[in-house]
């Protein structure tokens, strides 16, 4: 080795401090250092010793003897030669140079405030300041507008019923329809339900809740509650959103009545009227069609001749004694008689005409009289 010595009796290399090995070939392990790196070096922080001196190499972001102490503040990176660039008095990672955020920033380099309604470290607190007043992005200090006061804004500056300057203004909302009176403009804050400069206004038609802002889902002409929105089913009609007809054989608010019909088709579920079927009416459909009527409702006028009478359901003629036909509109043939035609005449003789196709008596010829049925 050019820097050793030798000995002149052995030959043995005497190394200089750093170095070791039989021909001082080799540099002191890491961690020791000077002659025969019998030194062990006193590095901190991941620090590189030198084998020869003993003294500190020091990693990014750290100085000092011994690589103890981090880059003063302002300051990081290899011997703390590079200036953070944060800004609102933030400070950087002495090894990354990365911003720490005071509270209230957030950004890169720190350089823009809590988005509204937010602050704190890295703006994860919610600010809790009301009616329109705004919190510090750093503290969530609540900043209140003209007529409140308390550490949330929530406490009017002035009594009920008061407004202004001194509040030496009276209010004109209507008391009952109002949540509260602005203390400071005046302007009438309206009950859920409620809208107009005063209150005095309930909510349109289909429209609810505060500033009546919520549209109702009503149906079938079914009211809207103003204030929760809740429907008020009409007559006949049941459900959340009144969407379903009552059940069979119920009717009414509620669904809360029963049919009374009978020999009916059902009820109607808003009135309760009965649907009769064919052949029947009346308030209960208890009633047969009237003569000469038949059908749904009785509308259908009956068209049987001689006297036949006609089914109430469906119409059909049924005819009486000597006639025939769909609608009894043919007479018995000739020697025929009584219901259905069904009945040979009993009547004989030269001086026999025929017989009556209703009673089977006999008509005798022109001149002659009696009852031949011989």
């Amino acid at each position: 080795m050019e820097f050793g010595t030798c000995d002149h009796v052995s030959g043995a290399c005497r190394c200089p401090p750093g170095w070791t090995g039989p021909l001082c070939e080799k540099s002191c392990p890491e961690g020791t250092h000077g002659t025969a790196c019998s030194n062990k070096c006193q590095c901190q922080n991941g620090g590189h010793c030198d084998p020869v001196t003993g003294k500190c190499q020091c990693p990014s972001g750290w100085t000092g003897d011994v690589c103890a102490n981090p880059c003063p503040q302002g300051t990081w990176g290899l011997n703390c030669s590079e200036l953070c660039d944060c800004y609102n008095s933030a400070t950087c990672d002495h090894i990354t140079g990365r911003c720490r955020c005071p509270s209230g920033y957030v950004g890169n380099k720190c350089q823009e405030e809590c988005p509204l309604g937010t602050y704190g470290v890295n703006c994860t607190e919610n600010c809790n300041c009301r009616n329109g007043a705004t919190c510090s992005h750093i503290s969530g200090r609540c900043f209140c507008k003209e007529g409140w006061l308390g550490t949330d804004c929530s406490m009017p500056a002035c009594p009920p019923n008061q407004f202004g300057r001194g509040c030496s203004q009276i209010c004109s909302c209507e008391k009952d329809n109002t949540e509260r009176c602005h203390p400071w403009t005046g302007e009438c804050e309206c009950k859920a339900g409620w809208a107009g400069v005063t209150c005095t206004r309930a909510c349109p038609f289909y429209k609810f809740g505060e500033k009546c802002a919520l549209s109702c889902d009503c149906k079938n002409g079914a009211f809207c509650d103003p204030i929760d929105g809740n429907c008020i089913c009409a007559p006949g009609y049941t459900g959340k959103q009144c969407s379903k007809h009552c059940p069979r054989n119920k009717y009414g608010h509620d669904c809360k009545l029963d049919c009374r019909c009978k020999n009916s088709l059902g009820c109607s579920h808003e009135t309760g009227k009965c649907v009769c079927r064919p052949g029947w009416e009346g308030q209960h459909c208890s009633l047969t069609c009237p003569l000469g009527r038949y059908g749904g409702n009785c509308t259908q006028e009956c068209d049987c001749q001689n006297n036949g009478s006609c089914d109430p359901v469906s119409g059909t003629c049924t005819c009486g004694p000597g006639h025939v036909g769909e609608k009894c509109e043919k007479t018995c043939d000739q020697g025929f008689h009584g219901m259905g035609c069904t009945n040979f005449c009993a009547c004989v003789g030269p001086n026999v005409e025929g017989c009556d196709p209703v009673t089977g008596k006999c008509i005798c010829k022109p001149g002659y009289r009696g009852n031949v049925n011989q």
